[in-house]
């Protein structure tokens, strides 16, 4: 019954992508990766970083993530990856926001929408994906 969780948790913990308990089924990043803001701390660690890219997504009040022409916020987190059905992949996890790396808060009682309990990054952890084996 829940196969998928067991095989992508050892996928994971192979390549080192996700915080401990974290099955990177995507979800999170799917119901609220379109209306985050960035710290003021994001903004300076991805002008230090040189990534234009990260910060041309960047609208007005911080929000994030936003047409770089238009400013208009995007309906999804462009760097959301789909690497199979239950699994996804960030590709800027190395510098992602703080509200990503945060996820789940002491509000949502350390548990994931899908309940389940997942230990918080290190505080300015620069744990990235590595290459599959």
């Amino acid at each position: 019954m829940f196969g998928w969780v067991l095989k992508g948790r050892a996928a994971r913990r192979r390549r080192g992508r996700a915080a401990p308990g974290c099955r990177g089924c995507g979800i999170c990043c799917d119901l609220y990766g379109h209306r985050l803001r960035a710290t003021r701390e994001d903004l300076e660690r991805w002008n230090r970083e040189g990534r234009a890219d990260l910060l041309a997504r960047v609208g007005e009040d911080q929000r994030i993530w936003c047409d770089p022409l238009t400013g208009e916020p995007l309906p999804d987190c462009p760097f959301l990856e789909r690497t199979g059905p239950e699994e996804a992949r960030c590709r800027i996890h190395e510098t992602k926001p703080e509200v990503c790396r945060r996820y789940p808060t002491p509000a949502h009682g350390g548990r994931c929408v899908r309940g389940v309990k997942i230990d918080p990054e290190p505080e300015g952890s620069t744990r990235g994906p590595e290459e599959p084996e």
